[in-house]
């Protein structure tokens, strides 16, 4: 009897067993369909849509925040821009201010430039021919040709002794001929002065290469497509005397010779021209310098501009996902 009892136990454990794994795969018994492990379920959809709400809020954060950080990165950028804006327009103006000055400069001897090259302008063949024919020119016209071949960098074809003359008589040890040893002085000091470069036979070395010159245009050439920047230091040393010489005036020197004017003129405004640039040529250096700089401002604004419209661009695009954002939340809910 007791293994019966047993048998009988067994067997009823068995069939609850067997009517609760029905209920849970969908079968129905007496309570009309309700699954057994009903309760465990329901908690664990809650949990996965707390998890997912919570998954929703972390990435709304997120967004608010890289939002607000963009926000942030493009007024830092447009500060940035502005900046370097004002700096750009302030190195513009400077640039300006300098070129203004170097054309006020070179402005100051333009008319000696224009007037020489007019000057050469009205020179005919037959004014040249008339200088070239002449064996012993006037002393005006042999100095005007003499500076021009000494500018152009032409030698000199003769040499004639300079500072040369007479011995000077020898002052006597009595009293009486003091003006002869006045004289006598003077005529020793005069022998010992240094030369004068431009006195007549100093010029007159100049005037076989010059003659070869006047044989034609080129003389006129040369005068018009000379280098005024090449003009060394030294050769305007050279030169600097004929400003005060009373035979290197225009008016004088046309008196002579439309050939004689023209050289005159167009020495003078080489000298002219020198003197300008030594004013000049440091405005032109910096001028360049500030150039350079405003070239490189130019860039670093350019690359200012493109990030700023980068992140302009990017923080309205963040704008509008995170505008969207509840609504998606809405609709997956």
């Amino acid at each position: 009897h007791e293994d019966e009892g047993e048998e009988e136990e067994e067997a009823e454990v068995q069939a609850d067993n067997t009517h609760c794994s029905g209920a849970s795969l969908g079968g129905s018994g007496a309570s009309g369909g309700v699954p057994c492990c009903a309760g465990g379920t329901a908690a664990g959809q809650d949990l996965a849509g707390r998890g997912l709400e919570l998954a929703v809020a972390v990435a709304e954060v997120e967004r608010c925040n890289r939002h607000q950080q963009l926000l942030e990165e493009v007024a830092a950028q447009a500060v940035t821009t502005e900046i370097l804006e004002a700096q750009l327009r302030e190195a513009a103006s400077e640039v300006q201010l300098m070129k203004s000055e170097i054309n006020a400069d070179l402005a100051k001897v333009f008319p000696a430039l224009e007037t020489a090259a007019e000057a050469m302008d009205n020179l005919t063949m037959a004014d040249l021919q008339e200088s070239r024919s002449m064996v012993r020119p006037p002393h005006g016209l042999a100095l005007a040709l003499a500076a021009v071949c000494t500018a152009l960098g032409v030698e000199r074809s003769l040499r004639v002794p300079l500072g040369d003359g007479p011995p000077a008589p020898a002052a006597t040890a009595e009293g009486g001929g003091g003006g002869d040893a006045r004289a006598a002085v003077a005529a020793t000091a005069a022998a010992l002065a240094e030369p004068d470069p431009w006195a007549f036979e100093a010029c007159m070395e100049f005037w076989p290469a010059a003659r070869k010159l006047l044989g034609g245009a080129g003389l006129v050439h040369q005068m018009r497509s000379f280098d005024r920047d090449s003009l060394t230091t030294a050769v305007v040393e050279q030169l600097r005397p004929l400003e005060t010489h009373p035979l290197f005036e225009p008016l004088v020197a046309r008196r002579i010779s439309l050939t004689a004017e023209a050289m005159v003129l167009w020495t003078r405004s080489l000298l002219a021209y020198y003197d300008v640039m030594q004013d000049v040529a440091p405005k032109k250096e910096r001028f360049r310098e500030l150039m350079s700089e405003l070239e490189a401002q130019e860039k670093h604004l350019a690359k200012s501009r493109q990030r700023l419209l980068r992140l302009r661009l990017e923080s309205e695009d963040s704008s509008k996902v995170t505008a969207m954002a509840p609504q998606a939340s809405q609709i997956s809910a």
